[in-house]
């Protein structure tokens, strides 16, 4: 059966690939084989590795550290003996740095359905001094060496994760990304634990910091990473559609699907692909569309109307809304942040005559019908990556493996 699993990727394969397949294999057996030696016994489900609940914001933990708010692995707080020859802090090189950061960014880049506002992330070295001193500790639960932390006001989220310490280091953000098998987009809902890859994956995002330690008597690593701002529990992580239509600065600066926020002119990290929707005009120098009446949205591809029965009970006015964030973002339409159609409105001022349509979707200009704002640009030739699991049997270590293959 396991022949018969990859006879046919193997054919395409020349004499000299498939040698080097088959070196890569007894090696790749070689090391899971030492691996296994040895084992912790305090691993969770034989895979030598564990992972907590996310922590979505770091207020959660001031509750209380010792009961409701600490984040466990199999309800079982693990803690470690210390051997000084053997455990403390990991020092990452620069090339492991920028390793952890680009493992974040690149899963950023790739999520499904694609995202239309995923922020540019970069690495902060006060959450980083953060994490590895709470790594240091050795104790399996999530917290912050300052109580509560201080950056972005102590509203800090916080993954946590333990494994072998014959891991390579980014295993613990593919573990992470893993969770997405377990989350819905659609519903915004997990079959399983995937707040992990939640974390990773909000759009909001600005800087992530990660510190590690070897623990267990050198046996074990647990890595921590910290990412402000910090995360909703609630609701989707991202918005889906095209890439950098809806960047929350208001313009569509890309850096291969991520926004960018500090962006003045095109560059090699600053594409303007921004698509303006509903008739919008795009100003290419700035990457930004003006709207028709009815829509906003750094793409226009937003209805303008408010999103919350206080908005129309007549305590708001323009005035009000100005430095008030959470009115800004329920009631756009009050707050004047985009022109409504009326009787009134200019012919040019309008798309398709005024007509406007349901949330997530847009009007297709040339028909003037309403289509799923998602779909309509999603380009038809797009092809998603290809991902081979190969199987086979390590003569070595009598171990069945499956090792992911990107084709393209």
């Amino acid at each position: 059966m396991i022949a018969s699993s990859i006879s046919s990727p193997l054919m395409r394969l020349t004499s000299l690939q498939k040698m080097s397949l088959l070196k890569l294999l007894i090696f790749t057996s070689i090391l899971l084989l030492g691996s296994t030696v040895g084992a912790d016994p305090l691993a969770s489900n034989g895979a030598h590795e564990r992972k907590s609940s996310a922590v979505y914001d770091s207020p959660a933990l001031r509750v209380s550290r010792r009961s409701a708010h600490r984040r466990e692995a199999d309800g079982e707080l693990r803690r470690f003996p210390r051997q000084a020859s053997d455990d403390g802090p990991l020092s990452y090189s620069p090339d492991e740095t920028r390793a952890l950061l680009d493992a974040h960014i690149e899963y950023r880049r790739n999520v499904t359905p694609s995202a239309a506002d995923m922020n540019m992330i970069v690495w902060n070295t006060e959450l980083a001094d953060m994490a590895r001193v709470w790594a240091e500790r050795c104790v399996f639960e999530h917290g912050f060496p300052t109580d509560p932390p201080e950056p972005y006001n102590g509203l800090v989220a916080q993954n946590i994760w333990m494994g072998s310490q014959s891991f390579a280091l980014t295993r613990s953000v593919t573990a992470w990304y893993n969770e997405y098998k377990d989350y819905d987009y659609a519903t915004a809902t997990c079959s399983a634990e995937c707040g992990h890859y939640r974390v990773m994956v909000f759009s909001g995002l600005e800087t992530i910091g990660c510190g590690s330690a070897n623990c267990d008597g050198g046996r074990q690593t647990l890595t921590v990473c910290n990412y402000g701002p910090s995360v909703p529990s609630r609701g989707v992580p991202y918005k889906a559609g095209p890439a950098c239509g809806l960047c929350a600065s208001g313009t569509g600066w890309c850096d291969d699907k991520l926004c960018r926020t500090d962006c003045n002119a095109a560059g090699e990290s600053c594409k303007c692909n921004l698509q303006c929707q509903n008739c919008g005009e795009l100003d290419s120098a700035q990457c930004k569309c003006t709207c028709k009446a009815g829509w906003r949205g750094t793409d226009c591809s937003e209805p303008c109307t408010n999103y919350q029965d206080y908005c129309d009970s007549g305590a708001y006015t323009p005035e009000a809304c100005v430095g008030d964030t959470g009115a800004q973002k329920d009631c756009p339409a009050t707050c004047e942040l985009c022109s409504v159609v009326s009787d009134s409105t200019a012919a040019e001022a309008k798309c398709c005559d005024g007509k406007m349509c349901d949330a997530g979707e847009v009007l297709n200009e040339s028909s003037c019908e309403c289509v799923d704002y998602v779909e309509f640009n999603t380009p038809k030739n797009a092809a998603a990556p290809v991902v081979v699991s190969w199987m086979f049997v390590s003569v070595l270590s009598g171990l069945v493996t499956s090792m992911p293959i990107l084709i393209g």
